[in-house]
């Protein structure tokens, strides 16, 4: 099992590296010459090692997979280097150093060796000046110092603006002695692909030639790897494509731990990427903090210009400027801590409730806000970027046209975890100084409660309309009901008042026979009445009544429905053709034979003489059936169809009895069981009419 040792030194955080000094064991300057070292990397830490290591006697091995130390990416850390040494007497001390450092690190640095940096940092600033950096000075002649982020003393030693390429000038300048002097080989163009252990110490490395492809074996007695950190691990950053951390990686499989496997810098003034063939992002010097304010412009009107570039930077007044880091942060100011810059400006835009999405040229996702991701459901991290039509099975709607180059509001629905959400979608071009199109964003501001609102709205309107529609037809039927009740009522009502005028008169002339004949009648017309009250209460019963739908058997139904007209078959010689077998339906069993009868019924008194009636069903293979019946009469003209069902009229009004009633009962009950009715007729004597009725099966 692995021990993890870091090889700190005991002791208060303050004296434990001196007292490691005084006692550590020392090498003779005889014996150094007997030792080699081999050093992986030549920025600054490296080539600052090797020529060090060769002045106090080591033999010394270099190694890079340049063409030259001179193109180490340190040359990218342009804007300083802090040391202790409190040259404007402001209180700065290694202590303030140290924990400066600490707290940049967000409290995950190793303390111990943090402390050690701030001890030696006045001894790099001299060791860099002996080098020949050319750090800035005051009319004087005294090194200058500047403030920087993160901190409330000016410690910051600068070269301009070229900080990191005059350091790792130096550096070079001061290998480039060793080198001529013998004390280092420099191996330029080579890679370390292995490294050689022995008894676990690190003992020499496997390298391969770049140019040749030859592999080589070197051999030492200490390997010092300091190759960088893994910058590729970052979609887009400001580190070198080269920085692969291959070096690193082949220590690790060694049994190396990794301590910090990437080091990592968040740098607030990078210039975001602006075309499709960038590779990194570009760093402007974090000094730019320290000569300059940071703001944004306080009205949005003002964004807008300065975004179609209609004004510039300097047309804004201050009073019209956010300088928002001065606002949230007085003390430190535009010199917050780096990370805090960010961050100030992530919660400002994390905290909308609005999705807000930017989209590069080739719709590449460069930046999302958390309610962006809580929208789609996704992590922030995992949709940065992604090819943004990854995500478009989420839209329900087609989303913006992404080259449009002026603003639109549009609308879009997208499928979420609680359903589906509507969303208005404000687009916005993103242009570069030239006001040429590099990108797109996308504010998504939910409307789901306003959309919901207005469908319910709608939808209580179409309910208000259709309930207007029902009781507008409803008046129409009872003014139908009416006149066709009024006049069918009628003739029974007269008929029952004649009839009992010539009973009285029987009666009186003792005629027995002929009044129990008019009995009869009476009696007949009775039914008559009592039929028409049924017929309409069951209309009012369809219209009110809720069901489940259940199985039913047609083949019952049917036959019941025949029993109940068997009379009227028998009085009108009347023939029905029925098929073997009856398919299974989903309704009301009873309305369904009131839909029968009331077909056959018609059928057998609107029939040829003798009627001759033909029943059957039809799978429409959806689910549905289509039943029918078909009768051999007159027939009916087209342009009557319609009335068959609204107007409550008969099929004929010659020679038949009846009301009207009966088709509508059929319509209203088949709607009501969610199907269709049909009517079809040739107007031809011997070819009838078609009734037809569609349920779910």
């Amino acid at each position: 099992m692995s021990i993890l040792n870091s090889k700190i030194p005991e002791g208060s955080i303050s004296e434990k590296w001196s007292n490691h000094k005084a006692n550590i064991k020392v090498v003779s300057p005889a014996n150094k010459r007997k030792l080699e070292v081999i050093v992986i990397g030549t920025g600054l830490a490296g080539a600052s090692a090797a020529a060090s290591l060769s002045e106090l006697g080591y033999n010394v091995k270099a190694f890079c997979y340049q063409d030259s130390p001179r193109r180490a990416h340190s040359i990218a850390a342009q804007g300083g280097i802090n040391a202790a040494k409190n040259y404007q007497n402001d209180n700065d001390s290694v202590y303030r150093l140290f924990y400066d450092t600490i707290k940049g690190g967000d409290y995950r640095s190793r303390e111990a060796n943090v402390h050690r940096l701030a001890e030696v940092s006045p001894n790099i600033i001299d060791q860099c000046v002996a080098q020949g950096v050319p750090f800035a000075r005051e009319y004087g002649g005294l090194l200058s110092n500047r403030s920087f982020g993160g901190v409330l003393v000016s410690r910051t030693f600068y070269a301009r603006g070229q900080t990191g390429q005059q350091l790792l000038l130096g550096a070079y300048s001061a290998l480039n002695r060793q080198i001529a002097e013998g004390g280092v080989k420099m191996y330029t163009r080579h890679e370390m692909i292995d490294l050689v252990t022995i008894d676990g110490k690190a003992r020499g490395i496997i390298a391969r030639d770049m140019v040749t492809g030859e592999i080589k074996r070197f051999g030492a007695h200490a390997v010092v790897i300091a190759s960088g950190g893994y910058g590729n691990v970052f979609f887009l950053s400001t580190n070198a494509m080269g920085c692969n951390a291959s070096a690193s990686w082949v220590c690790y499989k060694k049994g190396a731990f990794f301590a910090n496997p990437c080091y990592v810098q968040i740098h607030p003034t990078c210039i975001p990427v602006h075309g499709s063939q960038q590779s990194k992002l570009t760093l402007m010097s974090e000094s730019l903090r320290n000569d300059g304010r940071v703001w944004a412009p306080k009205k949005a009107e003002d964004a807008e210009k300065l975004r179609k570039g209609i004004i510039g930077p300097n047309d804004i007044a201050d009073e019209d400027r956010d300088f928002y880091l001065e606002r949230r942060y007085p003390s430190y100011g535009n010199l917050v801590p780096r990370d805090v810059v960010p961050v100030a400006r992530r919660q400002t835009i994390n905290n909308l409730s609005d999705g807000v999405i930017v989209i590069d040229m080739v719709d590449r996702i460069v930046d999302v806000n958390l309610a962006f991701g809580r929208i789609i459901n996704a992590d922030r991290d995992l949709l940065i970027g992604n090819q943004f039509k990854r995500f478009s099975h989420l839209f329900l709607t087609d989303r913006p046209e992404l080259s449009s180059e002026s603003e639109f509001l549009t609308e879009t629905t997208i499928r979420t975890n609680g359903g589906v959400r509507y969303f208005e979608v404000k687009y916005s071009p993103v242009t570069n100084n030239k006001n040429q199109l590099i990108g797109r964003i996308f504010l998504l501001h939910d409307i789901s409660i306003r959309k919901k609102a207005l469908d319910a709205a709608f939808e209580s309107n179409a309910l208000l309309r259709n309930e207007i529609a029902e009781k507008e037809k409803l008046i129409t039927d009872l003014d139908a009901y009416a006149r066709t009740v009024a006049h069918d009522l009628k003739n029974p009502i007269s008929g029952v008042i004649g009839l009992t005028d010539f009973i009285k008169e029987d009666i009186q002339n003792q005629e027995e026979g002929k009044a129990i004949k008019l009995l009869d009648l009476l009696n007949e017309q009775g039914y008559k009445m009592l039929k028409i009250v049924d017929e309409l209460l069951m209309l009012s019963r369809i219209r009110k009544e809720d069901f489940n739908p259940v199985e039913v058997d047609m083949y019952l139904i049917v036959n019941e429905a025949i029993k109940r007209l068997n009379l009227l078959a028998e009085e009108r010689n009347a023939t029905i053709v029925l098929p073997e077998k009856w398919p299974v339906v989903f309704g009301h069993s009873q309305w369904i034979e009131e839909v029968w009868v009331n077909l056959l019924s018609n059928a057998i008194k609107y029939g040829g003489d003798p009627p001759k009636i033909v029943m059957g069903s039809e799978d429409l293979k959806d689910g549905r059936f289509r039943f029918w019946i078909q009768d051999n009469g007159k027939g009916l003209p087209s342009e009557s169809f319609e009335k068959l069902f609204t107007d409550f009229e008969r099929l004929g009004k010659n020679n038949v009895e009846g009301h009207g009633l009966g088709l509508s009962i059929t319509k209203r009950i088949i709607e009501k069981l969610g199907g269709q009715v049909f009517v079809s007729s040739e107007n031809s004597p011997g070819k009838g009419c078609i009734f037809s009725f569609i349920l779910k099966g």
